[in-house]
C-alpha cells in the first residue's frame, strides 16, 4: 500500500509501527523460569537424540580419493583388483600398472612387488600405496573376488604425512575396464 492509502486511513508510521510492536512483543514472552521451554517428551527425545551414536560417512581421504568415470576412460587393460571405500573404487590395478586418484589428479602407479588378494604395493613419482589385509586366511578358502578389509597407507612425499585409511581390497576376477564400472 503506498503512504498516501495509509495516510488517507489514518495511519502514519508512529501507529503502523506500534501495531507491528503488539504482536513481536508477544513472541518475545518467555516462559517462567521453573517451566522447560520444550515440554517434557520433547526434552527427552531431544537428549536422546543427542545420546544415540549416529552412523557417520566417512569423508573421501585426503590424498587418495574416488576415482572419477573419466579417469577409468583414460586407461585400458583388464582389472585383476580394486581398491574400494563405501563402494567406490579408489584404485584399479591390472597385471602391469594401476590406476588411482593421488591428490585430486589420476595416476598411473608401477607395481612394486607381487600383487595378490592379501597384499600390494604400487609407487609413481611423488606416491606410494602399499596395502594389507588384517586377517589371515588360509588361501584354499579365499573365494575369488572377495573383498576383504585391508589397512591402507598412502606415502611418497617428505614433507606430508602418511595418510592411513580402511578400505577393502578385491582380486581374482578378470574383468574388462569400462568407464564407470566400479
Amino acid at each position: 500500500m503506498a503512504k498516501g492509502g495509509c495516510r488517507r486511513a489514518g495511519l502514519n508510521e508512529a501507529s503502523l509501527l506500534a501495531l507491528l510492536a503488539v504482536p513481536l512483543a508477544a513472541a518475545c514472552h518467555r516462559a517462567p523460569g521453573d517451566q522447560p521451554v520444550l515440554p517434557a517428551d520433547q526434552l527427552a527425545n531431544a537428549v536422546e537424540a543427542v545420546r544415540v551414536e549416529h552412523k557417520v560417512v566417512p569423508k573421501p581421504p585426503k590424498r587418495l580419493g574416488f576415482l572419477l568415470p573419466g579417469d577409468l576412460g583414460r586407461a585400458s587393460g583388464d582389472i585383476l583388483c580394486t581398491l574400494a571405500q563405501n563402494g567406490r573404487a579408489m584404485l584399479v590395478s591390472g597385471s602391469k600398472r594401476a590406476l588411482a586418484r593421488v591428490d585430486g589428479k589420476p595416476v598411473l602407479l608401477d607395481l612394486g612387488g607381487p600383487i595378490g588378494p592379501s597384499a600390494a604395493f604400487f609407487r609413481a613419482p611423488g606416491v606410494t600405496i602399499s596395502l594389507g589385509r588384517r586377517d589371515e586366511v588360509d588361501p584354499r578358502a579365499e573365494p575369488p573376488g572377495a573383498a576383504w578389509p585391508v589397512g591402507v597407507t598412502v606415502g611418497g612425499l617428505d614433507d606430508v604425512e602418511d595418510e592411513k585409511i580402511d578400505a577393502t581390497w578385491a582380486c581374482g576376477i578378470s574383468r574388462p575396464l569400462r568407464p564407470g564400472s566400479r
